[in-house]
């Protein structure tokens, strides 16, 4: 994407710099100092301020997050060290999924790219070619997807609060079929692939798998038999071995936000390495309505909390029927949603290498929102879950 300096006259308005790949898509207005949007297409830092970097004169705020997230401060003591060589390794975050007009399916192109960027950047963005293209999953099963997500929300929080008593949108809970993480936080994770599911989830789960499996055993991520963090952050690359393992289906669910839901704090959605989420939108996904904000290449350090918050946030709004993939270990966060119209629901599907399961986020300790005739207690969601507060997971 580029970052286009503007003066106040539209017809003024020229595009500078040095490319950086895989970063937010922004330009910037130099009089406001806003990021505005942007369709170029590659993320550009202006000259005018690798130059004034190298100068060491101060900077404001805003030339500083700028430098920063583009891997470029050649002051900052982290980054300049492996800055050029970072550049030049991240792939672009966001592929165009293009198909080959002979077999309908995805390009070799489209597939490696994604692989890599998943691979590098811990994360990628499907989307279709062009905006006139229809999205990557059947708008039709999308919006069956949609609605059945926000009607099967809405009878499991009038189940726990019939039988417990608590207030669904104040109070934490933890049940099989559904999670309230935060106290007030709006947000509801809930599985949509256990005994009496709507078969629209089964037909998300089929074609999610038809578009992520390729990218994920192109990534190699699941290959790893050791975990980055214990090779004290040594490239992705060196512990990769020649086999290729085929990834399996883990989980299905449904994140679902109301309005007035606040920011997440960034986090992972837990610690092992072997499992890609795969989110499918299920509206159209943007800052208005909380859109997911990721930190690129953080799934390799994910234990290094100093480093993990030194990198910024790219924001990953999307189309609804486009893909996002990530690794388990890669920090993110949901942002708040601020409109008053209606939910934001966020399919997702877990692959795992083999053997590989996420214990995690739904303890098989929980009880059932159908069996149980009282809230469960802190001291059980210990015993459960580990501490009381659990981590959320997206």
């Amino acid at each position: 994407f580029v970052c286009t300096m503007r003066s106040s006259s539209a017809a003024d308005e020229v595009k500078v710099g040095t490319t950086v790949m895989g970063r937010t898509p922004h330009a910037i207005d130099t009089h406001t100092r806003k990021y505005v949007p942007d369709d170029a297409g590659q993320l550009e830092v202006p000259s005018e301020l690798l130059e004034f970097a190298e100068s060491g004169a101060p900077r404001t705020g805003f030339e500083e997050a700028l430098l920063r997230s583009s891997h470029l401060d050649p002051t900052d003591p982290e980054l300049a060290a492996d800055g050029q060589e970072r550049r030049q390794e991240l792939s672009p975050y966001r592929v165009a999924w293009l198909l080959d007009e002979l077999t309908g399916s995805a390009t070799y192109k489209s597939v490696d790219e994604a692989g890599r960027s998943l691979r590098e950047n811990g994360f990628v963005i499907l989307e279709p070619g062009s905006p006139n293209e229809p999205p990557l999953v059947g708008m039709e099963l999308i919006e069956t997807c949609a609605e059945e997500a926000v009607a099967q929300c809405e009878r499991l929080l009038t189940q726990v609060g019939q039988r417990t008593g608590i207030s669904v949108y104040k109070q934490r809970f933890y049940y099989r079929e559904i999670c309230h993480r935060v106290d007030g936080g709006l947000r509801y994770d809930m599985r949509c692939d256990l005994e009496g599911a709507s078969e629209c989830w089964a037909k998300l789960r089929e074609q999610s798998a038809r578009l992520a499996l390729p990218i994920i055993e192109r990534s190699k991520l699941l290959d790893m038999q050791v975990a980055p963090d214990e090779q004290h952050c040594a490239p992705l690359r060196s512990a990769l071995p020649t086999r290729t393992v085929l990834p399996h289906f883990d989980m299905q669910g449904c994140v679902t936000s109301f309005p007035s839901a606040c920011d997440q704090h960034f986090h992972p959605d837990g610690p092992t390495a072997g499992l890609i989420n795969c989110f499918v939108p299920l509206v159209d996904m943007d800052h208005t309505n909380g859109s997911t904000e990721l930190k690129p290449g953080t799934h390799m350090y994910s234990l290094d909390a100093e480093r993990v918050e030194r990198q910024p946030g790219v924001h990953s709004n999307m189309r609804a029927g486009s893909m996002l993939l990530f690794d388990f270990r890669t920090h993110h966060r949901g942002r708040a949603h601020r409109k008053n119209d209606a939910p934001r629901p966020v399919a997702y599907c877990v692959f795992g290498a083999p053997g590989v399961s996420d214990r995690h986020n739904f303890s098989a300790a929980y009880e059932s929102v159908w069996d149980c005739s009282e809230a469960q207690s802190e001291t059980d969601l210990a015993d459960a879950h580990g501490p009381a507060n659990p981590l959320p997971q997206l």
